[in-house]
């Protein structure tokens, strides 16, 4: 019996996946996600779905309380233009920054998108929050690059593009304040490297990450392998990279890759509290946190306690510091607040 219509369809969207982030990974989206590639790739499955765009620019749709950063009136477009949608944007509510992919149904990570997450970084970095969450919508985080991306690069050009990539996780790894990455569904690739940039990983029980970089016959770029083997060790690290293979949560976990699993329903409720009580803690404290874990990375143990008091001794002449001493002395413990100063 021959195949069905859809049958042939689905055939051909696993086939583009395959040939865009060169693992096949259709059993691991949702009906809906499915669908969507089906209706994008059925008619030509040589080429990438058209970018979304919309008719008129509109706040992005957001929680209530949360603001969007959004092109300034010079940059707007004329009535009836069409203006695409976003890839990557930075928003804000209260003390805490949101770093949000946004360009479905894969979130890759193209052109635009790198383009649009460096702007989105800066905005972050500008901005000082006193923690930082990046997210993503639709049902994965990223299925990783756009293969795209590299047709074509030779070593000037390829010297080039990983020295942006770098330049991007280390502004994440140095900014002065918590950040936490949250991840649902694939992390692939560069997204699992602009993770393990942040300070605090966390994933729900069903994700699976990768670097499959080997497909296309190159390794990690954007600092993913070092970085692995700085929270799993060289051996795991060697393994993680060498098979290209995806690792599920709790091995990411066991590994000591993911800070925390929770069930994808509460994943991202649960790190926006979280962030909340970082913003709310002693941020200089916790830049002086941020700086002793990397001194003890960078020098070792022994070098990050020759560092300790030169990155901490200031912390008891601030603000946070000695009203949360009064407060401990005369209210006890857990009673103080916090400005960041």
């Amino acid at each position: 019996m021959g195949a069905t219509s859809g049958e042939a369809a689905a055939r051909r969207t696993r086939t583009t996946l395959t040939s865009i982030i060169g693992v096949n990974v259709v059993g691991t989206l949702s009906g809906r996600t499915r669908t969507t590639l089906t209706a994008l790739y059925a008619r030509d499955v040589g080429s990438h779905p058209p970018p979304q765009t919309c008719t008129t620019l509109k706040a992005l749709p957001t929680p209530a309380g949360r603001t969007t950063s959004l092109p300034s009136r010079s940059e707007r477009p004329k009535a009836g233009s069409v203006r695409p949608m976003p890839h990557a944007r930075y928003e804000t509510e209260g003390d805490v920054g949101e770093i949000v992919l946004s360009h479905p149904p894969l979130n890759l990570f193209d052109a635009t998108l790198i383009e649009e997450l460096g702007a989105a970084v800066e905005q972050a970095a500008a901005a000082a929050p006193r923690a930082l969450l990046i997210r993503a919508e639709g049902d994965v985080f990223t299925a990783g690059v756009d293969v795209h991306v590299f047709e074509g690069l030779d070593i000037p050009k390829a010297d080039a593009l990983t020295a942006s990539l770098l330049t991007l996780a280390h502004t994440i790894e140095d900014m002065p304040f918590p950040t936490m990455a949250v991840v649902h569904g694939l992390c692939l690739t560069a997204g699992l490297e602009l993770s393990l940039a942040c300070d605090l990983l966390w994933a729900s029980e069903g994700a699976r990450f990768g670097l499959v970089e080997k497909v296309v016959g190159i390794t990690p770029l954007m600092g993913g392998t070092q970085r692995m083997a700085e929270r799993a060790g060289t051996a795991r690290a060697r393994e993680f990279v060498f098979s290209g293979a995806l690792f599920d949560a709790p091995t990411m976990h066991a590994w000591g890759v993911v800070n925390r699993l929770l069930p994808e329903d509460a994943l991202l409720e649960d790190a926006r509290a979280f962030a909340c009580e970082l913003a709310a803690g002693p941020t200089q404290a916790h830049t002086a946190t941020k700086r002793i874990v990397r001194a003890q990375a960078d020098f070792g143990t022994r070098g990050a306690d020759e560092r300790t008091a030169a990155l901490t001794s200031h912390l008891f002449e601030t603000q946070d510091s000695r009203e949360a001493v009064q407060s401990f002395l005369q209210e006890g413990p857990g009673k103080a607040t916090f400005t960041g100063k």
